[in-house]
């Protein structure tokens, strides 16, 4: 069973319309619906729900998330959420994080008495902390653009 036959069955179970049961669960009615058709109406491809979906599902349902993964086929698809699923810097963000960067490393490196793990910080483990924090900082502005980008202005695939 996929996940859409399961919400179809639950909904009509529990005498639930797709409007009542997208309120449930924080969805659109319209995304339940493509829950429950499986395909993607844009791409005709199926969809690959995300595990966030299955826990807002399965939270909305007082089910298992356990439970409602070990219901489904083998086949049904699921996408883990992963830092992949954010959107791409553009080469603004990526020109703003540099001159942060660049401010950042000017400052580490004029300090005196720095230290890193009790010894005075080398050259290297400057660098070793800046690539760390570059890191970050490109994280943030992914999940900031991912949370703040209103969805008419998104360039999803």
């Amino acid at each position: 069973m996929k996940i859409g036959e399961w919400l179809k069955t639950y909904r009509e179970q529990h005498g639930l319309s797709m409007q009542a049961l997208a309120d449930l669960c924080g969805f659109s009615k319209a995304y339940i619906n493509v829950l429950e058709k499986g395909v993607n109406p844009k791409t005709g491809k199926s969809i690959s729900p995300t595990m966030q979906t299955f826990e807002k599902i399965a939270r909305a349902t007082k089910t298992d998330v356990d439970t409602l993964l070990k219901i489904l086929d083998g086949d049904q698809p699921i996408t883990l959420n992963s830092p992949d699923d954010l959107p791409a810097l553009n080469a603004k963000d990526e020109r703003e994080i540099t001159r942060m960067m660049d401010k950042m490393k000017e400052t580490l490196m004029q300090e005196e008495g720095l230290m890193f793990d009790g010894q005075p910080a080398s050259p290297e483990s400057i660098q070793s902390i800046l690539d760390a924090m570059q890191i970050g900082m490109e994280m943030a502005k992914k999940r900031n653009k991912a949370k703040y980008t209103p969805k008419k202005y998104r360039h999803e695939d």
